[in-house]
């Protein structure tokens, strides 16, 4: 199963389908974070480990967590984010789940391309 389908399916059963409601996971189901980063498959396009592939990236950093997009080994769009739970949630919003107008992150910043 890929992530797209399981936030799909679990949006579905546990928020009666209203995205808007996303946040709640966390509350809903304690491991939410651990589930998420299971889907880390080479073939994704969500990442949650650095790695030479495509796609979107959502990594553990000393001070927070970046959020990038990497094409051809090239990073740009990088954010950093304090809150694990706003980081992810940004991550899936711009690259495998729409979360529409539901999402705004509170505290991020741009961070300059490495």
């Amino acid at each position: 199963m890929y992530i797209t389908q399981y936030l799909a399916e679990l949006v579905d059963k546990e928020l009666g389908g209203d995205r808007s409601r996303f946040e709640e996971l966390w509350e809903l189901l304690p491991d939410f974070s651990e589930r998420l980063r299971a889907f880390d498959s080479d073939g994704s396009w969500l990442h949650w480990s650095p790695k030479m592939f495509d796609g979107w990236y959502c990594v553990s950093r000393p001070q927070g967590f970046d959020v990038y997009v990497q094409d051809r080994g090239q990073q740009s769009d990088r954010r950093h984010f304090v809150d694990e739970q706003e980081a992810m949630m940004f991550a899936i919003d711009v690259s495998v789940f729409d979360l529409g107008h539901a999402f705004v992150p509170s505290r991020w910043q741009t961070l300059p391309t490495e």
